[in-house]
């Protein structure tokens, strides 16, 4: 099975580009529950948000409620219990999922790919799908003091690249545009910030 939904390849890097506060975390958590609805073991992982509003998100989607309505309805068991059978396609059943925090500017890829890993070995499953919240905000081991952005941006990103490859797994993450691209119907290449090395590196 060398595909993931929607067309999106196995072993690689797929990254969303956007303004600022424009939802790319909420289309990732979009994502992760339609990866877990379809099967696939599915982690995700936030360097920003709080675990909990990744499975608030995550959790609305999945058992089709409201965000309002997702704090009251999560406390009854037998609701939620009911709503967990209607999750997954009805040809295979749903994915896992794991939701991990770093703390911002700190998780390298390197810490990332052991804890993916050690999920793998502790759970006894092989993950498929990895949802990353989001790139510009990962720490660069290779030069962790480096003030060069277009360098630590190029870098994270042909590491995460290299972790999808070594791992067959799918990658998908999110990165912001420049403000010269806000409003604009069509963004191109050159509207990535920080660094081209990432529209360079992804597949």
């Amino acid at each position: 099975d060398a595909v993931c939904s929607g067309g999106y390849d196995k072993a690689s890097l797929v990254v969303y580009a956007g303004e600022q506060n424009i939802g790319k975390s909420i289309w990732l958590a979009g994502d992760a529950a339609n990866f877990v609805r379809m099967g696939y073991n599915t982690a995700f992982i936030t360097a920003e948000m709080k675990a909990t509003k990744v499975i608030k998100r995550v959790g609305a989607n999945l058992l089709d409620i409201t965000m309002s309505e997702y704090d009251v309805k999560s406390k009854d068991k037998n609701y939620i219990s009911r709503k967990l059978q209607t999750v997954g396609t009805g040809v295979m059943p749903p994915g896992k999922l794991f939701i991990k925090k770093f703390p911002t500017s700190q998780a390298t890829v390197i810490d990332i790919e052991n804890y993916l890993r050690d999920v793998e070995d502790t759970v006894g499953i092989k993950l498929n799908a990895i949802v990353i919240d989001y790139i510009n905000i990962l720490s660069n081991y290779r030069n962790p003091n480096g003030d060069n952005t277009y360098m630590k941006i190029k870098q994270l990103a042909e590491d995460l690249r290299g972790m999808a490859d070594r791992n067959n797994w799918l990658i998908i993450t999110a990165t912001q545009i420049k403000r010269s691209g806000y409003d604009s119907s069509d963004i191109s290449m050159d509207d990535i910030a920080e660094s081209a090395g990432l529209s360079h590196t992804a597949d």
